[in-house]
């Protein structure tokens, strides 16, 4: 699977939701998602986009690294 460029947020806060994140709060461009335990993830949006650079840092977050070659 490849990693794609970019992915909506509306997407990526679904998936955080599936693995028990909370959409606390935004400051700014910045979503903040918090989980009981762990440190929360920040995940910076523009035009409605989350590049692929956070969404790395996020799928490793997740754990799911080995999805993606």
């Amino acid at each position: 699977m490849q990693r794609p460029p970019t992915a909506r947020f509306s997407d990526v806060q679904a998936i955080l939701a599936e693995f028990g994140w909370t959409h606390a709060r935004t400051r700014g461009s910045h979503a903040i998602f918090v989980k009981g335990g762990e440190r929360s993830i920040t995940v910076p949006v523009h035009d409605q986009k989350v590049g692929r650079r956070y969404l790395d840092q996020i799928r490793e977050r997740l754990g799911l690294d080995d999805l993606v070659e």
